[in-house]
């Protein structure tokens, strides 16, 4: 569509309309680099740090870079699809498993827990401990301790911040940055749709930091 590497993936990050626009505003340039005025921040971003990971990745002998020795279990990982709100506590009291491994195994899930989102989530875990899961998923959906019924803004240590828009701000982004959801953020800004303005001012709960 492109015809040229580093423009598919800035599209990919940021959508081919808005990278079309971008070409459009520059007066027809296809060069990434000469496009970088024009385009977003996440696109300006994404593209030269997939580089720099291609660069890291082919070259790290040169800066004296060694891969880590991998743990052996994590060449045997399998996923199980979760149809409620469930904490990792929960599950690493059930399956006898260090919720730190369970936390690095699911980095997506940021706030100790996997929410429910009206649809099925994806839980990691080794595959021993994943038909453990699926022998004793109804005992670990006990063990939530009532988490279902606490919002995130009541949970011990959350305060409220204000936040201003910036540009090339989009609520996943701000979501991530705060390690909440995107629909939390619309429900404590009584969003009825996910377009932001820049300026505009958001009320955000996050936890406390020492």
């Amino acid at each position: 569509m492109f015809g040229d590497w580093n423009l598919a993936l800035a599209a990919y990050n940021g959508g081919p309309g808005e990278l079309e626009k971008a070409i459009a505003r520059s007066g027809g340039k296809r060069d990434f680099w000469d496009l970088y005025p024009h385009i977003t921040e996440a696109m300006r971003n994404y593209v030269p740090a997939f580089i720099a990971i291609n660069y890291v990745f082919n070259h790290a002998d040169r800066h004296l870079l060694t891969p880590t020795p991998r743990d052996p279990w994590l060449a045997d990982l399998d996923t199980i699809q979760v149809h409620q709100k469930i904490n990792f506590s929960g599950i690493s009291q059930m399956l006898d498993m260090d919720e730190t491994i369970l936390r690095r195994l699911n980095p997506c899930y940021r706030m100790g827990e996997i929410p429910y989102m009206g649809q099925p989530m994806t839980l990691v875990l080794p595959r021993d401990k994943a038909i453990a899961f699926l022998i004793a998923e109804n005992q670990i959906i006990a063990t939530r301790k009532n988490v279902n019924n606490i919002l995130p803004e009541q949970q011990p240590g959350m305060i409220s911040i204000q936040y201003t828009v910036q540009p090339g701000d989009f609520l996943h982004r701000i979501a991530l940055r705060y390690g909440c959801t995107i629909d939390d953020i619309c429900r404590w800004n009584n969003l009825t749709d996910r377009n932001l303005s820049v300026g505009m001012k958001l009320v955000i709960w996050t936890k406390e930091r020492n």
